[in-house]
């Protein structure tokens, strides 16, 4: 086919506000975590390393040796969440003819549900397409954000189109998305500042949302030879040291106020929902956030890179927050 089915996936994912697509080799993944000492002390496990997927192309392209993507956003992925919610809040209210109690059920973990049923749409329509031009399928699975996994499998064809089916997982398996996404060689990791990962061009303004492992259903012969133990190349460290020394500080402020319990539990709910019933509101209102959650904040505002122009807007920061 012309077009790989990553590219595929890549332009399917920035229509739906998941603007960051990254692909890597879980192999490298599992390199960096045990270099760390993760896997010894049990923090983290390895991920399988099924062997390099058709999914990134053939052998001439510089994505042929990955099996995995992680995909995340930067600030634009907020337009795409309020429509989410007042297309949801409008089915609910219809089917229960109470607003309210539709407002409660559209505001329960929403960020997180719009993320699962979008991103796996997107996998059902590239699972159409693969299957329809070359008869070859894949199977996909989710290691999400949240710490949930599932794997989407084909179910057979139905009126000749192959679908896929959702396994949920009764064992969770914990991804570091921050390390998977430095053996993407996009991030830098700041393991002293701000435990951020900080892109070149967004700074500390991204967010991970999956990392997908993508199995070929077929076997697949591959020469295991042509792939790094580790991962090709990672990012040099973006920002100076004076921003690595002030988040130092700010962490030790967030931390202190965390550990004597001036913590905020509400997740920002009320300008979601004056924004369902149609009222204009900022969403911004800061007095409703704890000096440690403006703590926590200022970490991630601290670092110049990208501050500008990629920074959340007070609504999205604030409802994450």
């Amino acid at each position: 086919m012309s077009e790989s089915l990553f590219e595929c996936l890549r332009g399917q994912c920035e229509s739906q506000g998941f603007d960051l697509c990254h692909p890597f080799h879980t192999g490298w993944y599992n390199t960096l975590i045990e270099d760390e000492g993760h896997v010894k002390s049990g923090v983290l496990k390895k991920l399988s390393v099924p062997p390099p997927s058709r999914f990134f192309g053939d052998n001439t392209t510089n994505t042929s040796v990955c099996n995995a993507v992680l995909l995340g956003n930067t600030k634009k992925i907020w337009p795409y969440f309020l429509e989410f919610l007042k297309e949801k809040y409008e089915e609910e209210k219809q089917r229960l003819s109470d607003s309210e109690e539709a407002l409660k059920l559209v505001l329960d973990e929403p960020f997180d549900k719009f993320c699962t049923m979008k991103l796996q749409k997107i996998f059902e329509e590239i699972h159409k397409k693969s299957s329809g031009e070359n008869g070859e399928e894949f199977e996909y699975d989710f290691f999400w954000s949240h710490g949930k996994c599932n794997r989407m499998k084909s179910a057979g064809k139905k009126n000749g189109t192959s679908h896929l089916i959702t396994l949920e997982s009764d064992e969770n398996l914990m991804v570091s998305m921050q390390r998977a996404a430095v053996v993407t060689g996009h991030y830098w990791h700041d393991v002293d500042g701000t435990k951020l990962c900080i892109h070149p061009k967004f700074g500390t303004w991204s967010s991970f949302r999956a990392v997908v492992l993508i199995r070929n259903k077929c076997e697949v012969s591959f020469d295991h030879e042509l792939i790094p133990k580790a991962a090709p190349s990672l990012l040099s460290r973006p920002i100076p040291d004076s921003e690595i020394a002030k988040a130092q500080e700010i962490m030790k402020v967030a931390l202190g106020l965390t550990m004597n319990g001036d913590t905020l539990s509400t997740k920002y709910g009320e300008s979601l929902c004056q924004f369902l019933h149609s009222t204009v509101v900022e969403g911004s209102d800061w007095s409703k956030i704890s000096p440690s959650m403006r703590s926590w904040i200022h970490l991630r505002d601290c670092i110049s890179l990208g501050r500008s122009e990629y920074r959340f807007e007070n609504p999205q920061l604030l409802y994450h927050y």
